[in-house]
């Protein structure tokens, strides 16, 4: 129930939290329920704490790679993927874009996994241009904590 589970949210941050200063530990599957509420997180993954801290330093974590989608006009089909040293660069359907970011008609979207930075990203628009590509737009993509979850849990090999 949505109209609940707000006020829940405003019960637990705005009374509980802030106005009476009490520390709330709060157990979720809810990823956009725990970056909204919680100043400090704690991944669990088979009864491990995977990762812990802050959002900003869980978040800092996943920064190990710089995400990018890139919108390019001109290259009629023609890319696929692209790897190298600094990252990868793939061509992705709309189920791989941000949600609510629907690529023009004309044009093939692109996902970069790069080096933090700015070379690798500079390494790859330079290569786009020369393939004669138009940069449509090129953007950052933050991760949120449900992929941050999804990379922490994908590191571990099965067992």
């Amino acid at each position: 129930d949505p109209i609940a589970a707000r006020h829940l949210r405003e019960l637990v941050s705005g009374e509980l939290n802030r106005k009476e200063g009490k520390t709330i530990l709060l157990a979720t599957h809810n990823m956009i329920e725990a970056e909204e509420l919680c100043t400090r997180i704690a991944i669990l993954h088979r009864s491990k704490i995977r990762r812990m801290g802050t959002l900003p330093e869980v978040r800092a974590w996943a920064r190990r790679r710089e995400h990018y989608v890139i919108e390019v006009s001109g290259l009629n089909g023609a890319f696929v993927l692209m790897e190298f040293e600094g990252g990868r660069v793939e061509e992705v359907g709309d189920a791989g874009l941000p949600s609510g970011k629907a690529p023009h008609p004309a044009t093939q979207t692109l996902r970069a996994e790069l080096e933090p930075g700015g070379a690798a990203l500079t390494h790859v628009l330079k290569d786009l241009v020369s393939r004669s590509a138009v940069i449509v737009s090129c953007t950052r993509h933050e991760a949120s904590l449900q992929e941050i979850f999804d990379m922490t849990v994908g590191e571990e090999k099965p067992s």
